[in-house]
C-alpha cells in the first residue's frame, strides 16, 4: 500500500507541475523550432461518463455497506438506502467531480445476489485523441476480483483490450499473470494480480501505466505511439470479491476471541441492532467507485504545446506550419516535404511550397520528392502569370522567357506568332522564335522569304515567285511561261451548282508518292505525275479508270505544277477538281479524252487542288445530288445557289 500511495502522489505532483508548463517551441525560424510537449493533465476531470447501471435508478434500494471501524472492534456492515437524487444518491457524475476529504462522493451500482451475476461497465469519452500516461481508479467498495480496461481510437466505434486485473488471470482471461516490468512488446496486453485483493474493504485502488516510463519516450516508435493513444476508455467490472473472504483474512491477522475474530458486527445507518443471521439484511454485493483519474497528454504529434476548445471541440493549437485536430497534417501551401512527427532531435516542420510566386495552391508528391533527392516534393496547382511546371518555373505554350527573374509577374512574354504565317502559336521558350510555314520568315513569321511572294492564302501564305532562270545558249530562247496567279483559288467559298457541273471529275485523294516527271513522257518532260489513292468520288464523268480505293496517276502540266497552290505534299489529303485534257500528248501514240491507261488521268486547264477539310464533304454531296437529278432531266442546272 505504501508503494501504491507513493506512486499516486508522484503522479499527482507530475500533473500539478507539468500542467502549468507550456513550452515555447514555435521559434521565429526553422532552425529555432523544437519539439512541442503538452503538459500531462487529468483528462477525466469533468468529462461525462456512461454507466450500464446506477443504484437508486429507477427506484430506491437498500444495501449493506462494509466499513472498517476500529471503535466497533473491526469491520462492520451498515445498512443504507440509495436514492435517485439527494444526499443518498450516487450518480455517475460523481466519478469525475472534485473529490477531497470534505467532499467524499462516489458512484455505486445496483446490488447483486451473486459475485458474478452480471458485468457493469463505465465508459468515458475524451473528445479527441490523448496519449495516456497512467490510469488510477479508487474504489469506495471492495475492489473487483476481475476487471478489464478497454480503449478506443475511433471515438467508441471499436474497442481493444488495454489491461486485465484478476485474482486468477488464467480463469478469467486465459493468460498468465505478468507485471508491467516484464513487458516484451510495446502493445502487449497484460494481466495483473496485484490489485484484486479483497482488502482493504474501502479505499482500495487500481493503477495502470501503458508503458514503463509513463509514455515519455515515443520518438520514432510508431507501435508505442499507437498503444498509448486513445479517444475513449471503458472499465468493465466483471466479478466481485467476497466480503466474507475479506473477513476471514482479517480474522487470521488478529487475536481470536474478539468481535473482530467472530466475523464483525451489523449496523444500520439509522442505529438499530440487527441479528447477524437475519435473512432480511440487504445484499452487500455491489461496485462503488470513488474517483477515476487519467493522466494524459493532448496528442499533437510534437507540433503543439497545448490544446484549446474551439466550437465545443478540443483541438491542438498547432505550430510548425501544421494543421488538423492532432496537428497530423501540413497546413495549406506547406507541402514541400512529407509531414512527420516532431522528435527531440528534429522538429520536422512543414516547409512552404516553391511556386516562384505564381501560385498559392500545391500538393505533396512522393514521386517528385524521390526524384529530387528528398529535397523538395511540392507540385504547384493553377500557376498564374502564364507559367507552368511543378514549381511554375517554365513558361507555358505561347510564351517565352524574358530577361526578368522567373519570380517576376512578367517573366513570361507572349510569342505573338502571326496567325497566318506561323505553324502554331508556340515559339522557342528561350529565344521566342516562331515556327514558320514554308516560304515565311521572321521571328514572328510576318514576311515572305527571298524567292517567295505573298499569295493571300491562309494555307500557303507565301508561294514561289514563278520566275525561271534562263541560260544563254546557241539555240533560240523559248518564250517564258505565263506568270502564276498571285493567290490560291478559294473555289469552295464560291462553289455553285453550275460550277460543280463544269468539272469533269471531283474526287478526294491521298498523295502517296511525291511528283516526278512522267516515265513515259521523259523525253517531253512537259507532264508531272502525282501518285495517290482515290478515297471518295463525288463526280468522275465518263472515265471508268477513276475508282474508289483504287490507285490513281494524276498527270498535270509542268506549268500547272509550278503554280499549283497549295503545294502537294506526301501523305496529305486533297480535293481535286478539273476537266480532262483534250489535245496532243506529244510523243504519246494514243490519247483518249482524258485518259491513256493504268489509271492515268490528264488534267486540263480547268484544274483546282485544295487541302481537304471535313466541312467539304456535306457541301459536295449536296452538289452531287443536284447534278444527278439535273442529269436525268437532260443536263446540269445552271441556277446558282
Amino acid at each position: 500500500m505504501w508503494l501504491l500511495h507513493s506512486c499516486v502522489v508522484v503522479m499527482a505532483i507530475l500533473v500539478s507541475t507539468t500542467s502549468a508548463i507550456v513550452s515555447n517551441c514555435g521559434g521565429s525560424s526553422l532552425a529555432d523550432m523544437t519539439k512541442c510537449k503538452p503538459p500531462v493533465e487529468n483528462v477525466a476531470f469533468g468529462k461525462p461518463v456512461r454507466s450500464s447501471e446506477t443504484c437508486g435508478v429507477p427506484e430506491d434500494e437498500e444495501y449493506a455497506r462494509w466499513t472498517d471501524d476500529e471503535s466497533q472492534g473491526g469491520p462492520i456492515r451498515e445498512v443504507e438506502t440509495c436514492r435517485s437524487s439527494g444526499r443518498n444518491s450516487h450518480p455517475v457524475t460523481y466519478l469525475t467531480d472534485v473529490d477531497d476529504q470534505n467532499n467524499r462522493t462516489y458512484w455505486q451500482s445496483k446490488t447483486m445476489m451473486r459475485l458474478d451475476e452480471r458485468e457493469v461497465t463505465l465508459t468515458m469519452s475524451f473528445g479527441k485523441e490523448y496519449e495516456i500516461s497512467y490510469v488510477y481508479v479508487n474504489f469506495n467498495s471492495i475492489r473487483p476480483r476481475a476487471m478489464a480496461i478497454y480503449k478506443s481510437q475511433d471515438n467508441g466505434r471499436s474497442w481493444i483490450p488495454y489491461q486485465y486485473f484478476s485474482a486468477d488471470c488464467l480463469h478469467h482471461f486465459n493468460i498468465p499473470p505478468k507485471e508491467a516490468e516484464l513487458r516484451v512488446l510495446d502493445n502487449e496486453v497484460l494481466c495483473s494480480e496485484q490489485y484484486s485483493s479483497p482488502l482493504p474493504l474501502t479505499g482500495g485502488s487500481v493503477a495502470f501505466n501503458p508503458t514503463t516510463n509513463g509514455g515519455d519516450e515515443l520518438d520514432n516508435k510508431f507501435v508505442r505511439q499507437e498503444w498509448v493513444t486513445a479517444t475513449d476508455l471503458k472499465f468493465k467490472l466483471i466479478s466481485l470479491n467476497n466480503p466474507v473472504m475479506a473477513e476471514q483474512q482479517m480474522h487470521l491477522s488478529t487475536t481470536s476471541g474478539t468481535k473482530h475474530g467472530r466475523g464483525g458486527n451489523w449496523r444500520r445507518s439509522t442505529p438499530r441492532k440487527v441479528p447477524r443471521n437475519n435473512v432480511s439484511v440487504p445484499s452487500a454485493f455491489y461496485y462503488a467507485v470513488n474517483d477515476i483519474e487519467i493522466g494524459a497528454r493532448c496528442k499533437c504529434n510534437g507540433h503543439a504545446s497545448r490544446c484549446v476548445k474551439k466550437n465545443d471541440q478540443i483541438k491542438c493549437e498547432c505550430q510548425h506550419n501544421t494543421a488538423g485536430d492532432n496537428c497530423e497534417k501540413c497546413r495549406s501551401y506547406y507541402h514541400d516535404r512529407p509531414w512527420q512527427r516532431a522528435t527531440a532531435e528534429n522538429a520536422n516542420p512543414c516547409i512552404i511550397c516553391n511556386c516562384n510566386g505564381h501560385s498559392n495552391r500545391c500538393r505533396y508528391s512522393p514521386e517528385t520528392f524521390l526524384k529530387n533527392g528528398r529535397n523538395t516534393g511540392s507540385v504547384c496547382h493553377k500557376c498564374r502569370h502564364h507559367t507552368t511546371g511543378n514549381n511554375c518555373q517554365y513558361c507555358k505554350d505561347g510564351f517565352f522567357r524574358s530577361n526578368r527573374n522567373i519570380t517576376h509577374p512578367r517573366a513570361c512574354r507572349p510569342c505573338k506568332c502571326h496567325r497566318v504565317g506561323s505553324v502554331g502559336t508556340t515559339c522557342n521558350p528561350t529565344t521566342g522564335e516562331c515556327l514558320c510555314k514554308t516560304g515565311v520568315t521572321g521571328r514572328r513569321c510576318t514576311r515572305c522569304a527571298k524567292g517567295f511572294r505573298q499569295t493571300r492564302s491562309s494555307v500557303e501564305p507565301c508561294g514561289p515567285s514563278g520566275s525561271q532562270p534562263t541560260s544563254v545558249t546557241s539555240t533560240p530562247t523559248a518564250p517564258p511561261p505565263p506568270p502564276c496567279r498571285n493567290s490560291c483559288k478559294r473555289e469552295m467559298l464560291k462553289m455553285t451548282s453550275s460550277k460543280f457541273c463544269s468539272y469533269h471529275f471531283v474526287i478526294k485523294i491521298e498523295v502517296q508518292k511525291r511528283p516526278t516527271p512522267a516515265a513515259n513522257q521523259a523525253r517531253d518532260n512537259r507532264w508531272v505525275k502525282v501518285v495517290g489513292k482515290v478515297e471518295h468520288i463525288f463526280k468522275r464523268g465518263k472515265s471508268r479508270s477513276v475508282k474508289r480505293s483504287a490507285p490513281i496517276q494524276l498527270m498535270m502540266r509542268r506549268q500547272q505544277w509550278n503554280c499549283i497552290c497549295p503545294k502537294i505534299r506526301h501523305n496529305r489529303h486533297y480535293l481535286v477538281m478539273g476537266s480532262y485534257y483534250h489535245g496532243s500528248l506529244g510523243s504519246t501514240p494514243s490519247a483518249v479524252a482524258g485518259q491513256i491507261s493504268k489509271q492515268q488521268v490528264y488534267a486540263g486547264s480547268n484544274f483546282v487542288v485544295m487541302t481537304w477539310q471535313d466541312a467539304f464533304k456535306r457541301k459536295l454531296r449536296k452538289f452531287a445530288s443536284k447534278a444527278k437529278k439535273a442529269k436525268k432531266m437532260g443536263g446540269c442546272s445552271k441556277k446558282s445557289k
